[in-house]
């Protein structure tokens, strides 16, 4: 970026944000055209998934990406998450379960 300058350190520590545009092959048009392919069912399964389902139940269950982030991160950057990345995963993942059983105690109280 001509307009600002960027300290040469900060360069030599970030090659993979100031390289040089690389051009677009046919395999990463692929790639990104079935990301999209498949992000639009993706949310298009949620989307359906909140219509025809308690959002009670559904919500926790979409928050399971979480995990499968933490084990996506292993698998491939051999990244293990900190301590505060598992609580709050355990915060969220907890909270989730815990508002799915009040519910179902709720509407089970009211059918009895």
């Amino acid at each position: 970026m001509p307009i600002f300058t960027i300290d040469p350190k900060i360069v030599a520590q970030n090659p993979f944000l100031f390289r040089d545009w690389a051009p677009l092959t046919t395999a990463i048009l692929l790639m990104i055209i079935a990301t999209a392919i498949l992000h639009i069912i993706a949310m298009t399964a949620s989307i359906r998934a909140y219509q025809i389902a308690e959002s009670t139940f559904v919500a926790p269950i979409e928050y399971t990406y979480l995990v499968f982030a933490a084990v996506i991160d292993f698998a491939m950057w051999e990244v293990l998450p900190s301590s505060t990345t598992l609580i709050g995963i355990t915060l969220v993942v907890g909270s989730g379960i815990l508002i799915t059983l009040r519910e179902l105690a709720a509407k089970k109280s009211q059918i009895d």
